[in-house]
């Protein structure tokens, strides 16, 4: 049995799911590592469809999202309360051009070469 590489056909197929269960039978038959090499991917590849298989049967051949679980970006509750606790003492607003007519004549703007 020769398969076609894994990667090319999971982007073209409309369910990628008939290509990982062939993936997860031919694990079965011949071992992760010969089915790598057969399906054209790596054997952590082969690795994760049949452990989901094995889990969680035709359900688990499902993409799942590769986001994180935990964000790291996202700031505290603490650092938000004091963001908001400062954001009304600024006297511009970022983001925003400036509302007076002093600032924009003296040059003090938001943006670089802002001639408003």
């Amino acid at each position: 049995m020769c398969p076609l590489p894994y990667d090319p056909v999971r982007r073209d197929s409309k369910d990628p799911r008939q290509l990982r269960y062939r993936l997860v039978l031919h694990a079965a038959e011949h071992g992760l590592k010969p089915t790598a090499r057969a399906f054209h991917t790596t054997p952590q590849t082969v690795r994760k469809w049949v452990r989901r298989w094995g889990e969680h049967g035709w359900a688990g051949l499902v993409e799942q999202s590769r986001a994180p679980r935990n964000p790291v970006r996202r700031i505290t509750t603490l650092s938000a309360m004091a963001v908001r606790a400062v954001r009304p003492t600024l006297s511009v607003t970022p983001g925003r051009k400036p509302t007076s007519s002093s600032q924009s004549k003296a040059g003090v703007g938001c943006f670089p070469n802002d001639d408003s």
